[in-house]
């Protein structure tokens, strides 16, 4: 039997973080004949922001450098002693992100047993959509 370079990895999902994503698979149906040495993930986005890619030994495979708030799909290919498989299809979309800012400008006006609080909005929402806000007022 000659080798081949293994198959494609398979059932990719990926997870998203703060400017990264964890990208798991499915091990190839085959090796080619020859042990897989490793495996890379690489995460594209649709609309502007930085590539990335990530190697390891098994799944799931780490990658970093994506731009939070853009949309990205990922693909996975198996590495043996022959070369490269093809790529994976791709997985889900998703957008990394993180924790937003804090907003500024906070001030609070007394009322009756209770405070007005207002504030201005962070300047930045950590790659998506701020979907509320609370306020705590402790004693002094």
């Amino acid at each position: 039997m000659a080798l081949t370079v293994p198959d494609a990895p398979t059932a990719v999902s990926a997870t998203r973080g703060n400017a990264s994503a964890s990208v798991a698979f499915s091990a190839p149906a085959s090796d080619g004949g020859d042990a897989i040495t490793g495996y890379t993930a690489t995460c594209d986005s649709s609309d502007g922001g930085a590539s990335g890619s990530g190697s390891d030994s098994a799944s799931p495979v780490t990658v970093s450098g994506l731009t939070n708030g853009k949309t990205y799909t990922c693909t996975v290919h198996a590495t043996n002693a022959v070369g490269d498989s093809a790529e994976s299809s791709v997985s889900g979309s998703f957008v990394p992100a993180t924790v937003p800012g804090a907003p500024t400008a906070v001030s609070a006006t007394r009322g009756n047993a209770s405070a007005s609080v207002s504030f201005s909005a962070p300047a930045s929402d950590g790659g998506d959509a701020i979907t509320g806000y609370t306020a705590t007022c402790d004693s002094s």
